[in-house]
């Protein structure tokens, strides 16, 4: 999944964090796991993704590759997302 990484060249203004996990999916937006944050493909923020647990990665995957899943320390949590994954 890391071919993602190329898909932000967007200008977006974004905590400094290392090793965090990026995604994308089939309209442009970015999906953060740091925050649990996603920007559309112009920059701005469209929604936050709120779990109990501190998560660490984020990939889609499902039948339809439209579920995003997020591993925390000690779950796997899946949110059904509007566009597939890329």
């Amino acid at each position: 999944m890391l071919k993602a990484l190329f898909v932000i060249a967007v200008t977006v203004t974004l905590p400094v964090v290392t090793q965090q996990c990026v995604t994308v999916d089939e309209k442009g937006n970015v999906y953060i796991v740091a925050g649990q944050v996603v920007y559309d493909a112009s920059g701005h923020l469209i929604d936050t993704i709120d779990v109990p647990d501190r998560p660490s990665q984020l990939r889609f995957g499902g039948s339809d590759g439209k579920t995003l899943f997020i591993l925390a320390r000690s779950s796997l949590y899946a949110v059904q997302t509007r566009y597939k994954g890329r």
